[in-house]
Formats: structure tokens, C-alpha cells, sequence
């Protein structure tokens, strides 16, 4: 929250921080652009700034599709381990 003003969780009154889904979602977005987009956080910053953030919902899709693919596999795996016998 420090590097980037759009992420801006509530606090209780003992000042822990309460993250919000759509919290979260920015925080994924970002570390999409840093660690698999390669952008600098002064990059992602940038993107951010210049309203090139709409890629928030893209990010969950692409992990949701990631998610099936796993889950793919390893049934691919598992019926070909069951017919191998």
C-alpha cells in the first residue's frame, strides 16, 4: 500500500489491516505486471497511472484458466495411469 495508492484497506481500531476483494485483486494485478509482465514497480506504476489497469479482471481469468488446466492434466494423467493397468 506503501508503493501504490490505488490499494487502500480499511483498518479496525486496533490498526490491522482489513483487505477487500477488490483489494486483492489489485494486488494480484500488480504482481502480475512485476513478476510476469517483468515491469519495474516504477513501470507497473506507470501503467497503472496511465489507465492501462483494466487488466484487474484479465489477471483472475487467466489464473481461474490456469486453475482448469492443472485440473485438466492431472485427470489426463490419472485416466492414463488407470488404463495403463
Amino acid at each position: 500500500e506503501g508503493e501504490f495508492d490505488i490499494i487502500r484497506p480499511k483498518k479496525d481500531k486496533k490498526g490491522n489491516r482489513r483487505y477487500t476483494k477488490d483489494d486483492i485483486q489489485k494486488i494480484r494485478y500488480i504482481f502480475h505486471l512485476v513478476k510476469e509482465k517483468g515491469y519495474t514497480l516504477d513501470g507497473a506504476r506507470e501503467v497503472i497511472a496511465q489507465g492501462k489497469d483494466k487488466g484487474f479482471d484479465k489477471v483472475e481469468a487467466v489464473q481461474k484458466l490456469q486453475e482448469i488446466k492443472n485440473f485438466l492434466i492431472n485427470l489426463k494423467n490419472e485416466l492414463q495411469g488407470k488404463n495403463d493397468t
